[in-house]
């Protein structure tokens, strides 16, 4: 018998500060994968989380704080006399934020040894962090891991406009597309990356690296799916909107609980019909809308007991 799936998550950890017109209204912590990680805890999901922070104060507060919320912590790396990150969010009238980063790094890049993975398991990665020249071998590490064990790996880019990618940066990127079995990735993203801006674009590109199903997300304009076998269109909803800064991670969170719950494998996403995809995304956006109506980076507690 199979065991029951693990999700293993990958990321950089960091604290975001909140500001509204100026002043701080809050703080969290943060990180693509961490929030992603979080929210699937708070569902019930078996979740690993993979990063490095310093051994200081922030990096007790991010430690305690994931383990309150069930995350094993066991493949997080400390180092001594190193700050972890710290990330000022600036929210604007949209509540949309923009980001100012404050970090430090190692002088080598230690993440934990990869884990046993089995064909049940999701890995999910993606943002900066997958593309560093400084990280790429440990995170390069996990992922030939999990695609021999033929694990399910999903990508988002997760990219900012204040990136500028080294040339072996860029290729990288390309290298995780091809590895993966999924990639979401928003409007934003993929118009950055290769300035296309229609998703039939989107998909021909990563096809053409070898991935061959596409989230494709934009906003209030709705989310567009494309697979080998089809092509399918879910509405947004209209929301009262407080923060965005998560939004994306929890679509992340939503899509892989979904999958979970359907005991969707690798193995198995060719094969998926378009009510499964419906379910897919409709989980991707319930968990992006919770996490957008609070100034958490995650779903509440009270909407993770609501699922069951």
């Amino acid at each position: 018998m199979n065991p029951p799936s693990k999700i293993y998550a990958i990321s950089s950890s960091l604290l975001d500060i909140i500001f509204r017109k100026g002043k701080a209204s809050g703080s969290s912590p943060g990180g693509t994968m961490l929030n992603s990680s979080v929210s699937l805890a708070r569902a019930g999901a078996n979740v690993s989380f993979v990063s490095e922070i310093g051994d200081d104060l922030v990096g007790d507060m991010i430690i305690d704080f994931l383990q309150k919320n069930s995350v094993d912590i066991s493949r997080i790396k400390r180092y001594k006399n190193l700050k972890t990150p710290i990330a000022i969010a600036s929210l604007d009238e949209k509540n949309e934020a923009t980001y100012q980063f404050y970090k430090e790094s190692p002088k080598e890049h230690l993440l934990p040894p990869e884990p046993d993975f089995h064909a049940n398991d999701i890995l999910l990665f993606g943002s900066f962090y997958s593309v560093n020249e400084n990280t790429r071998e440990p995170v390069f590490r996990y992922l030939k891991a999990a695609k021999k064990a033929k694990a399910l790996i999903y990508f988002d880019p997760n990219i900012r406009k204040a990136h500028t990618f080294t040339t072996l940066e860029a290729e990288y990127l390309l290298e995780n597309i091809s590895l993966a079995d999924i990639v979401r990735g928003s409007h934003e993203d993929f118009n950055l990356l290769w300035g296309l801006k229609s998703p039939e674009k989107v998909f021909e590109k990563i096809k053409s690296l070898g991935c061959n199903i596409l989230i494709y997300t934009h906003a209030e304009k709705g989310i567009t799916t494309i697979t080998n076998s089809g092509r399918y269109f879910t509405p947004s909803d209209k929301i009262e909107v407080v923060s965005t800064i998560g939004a994306g991670d929890n679509f992340n969170a939503g899509v892989v609980f979904s999958m979970i719950q359907q005991k969707i494998t690798r193995k198995s996403l060719d094969s998926l019909k378009p009510e499964n995809w419906e379910k897919i995304v409709s989980s991707g956006k319930l968990f992006a809308n919770e996490a957008c109506r609070s100034e958490e980076n995650f779903v509440s507690v009270e909407f993770s007991g609501s699922l069951f």
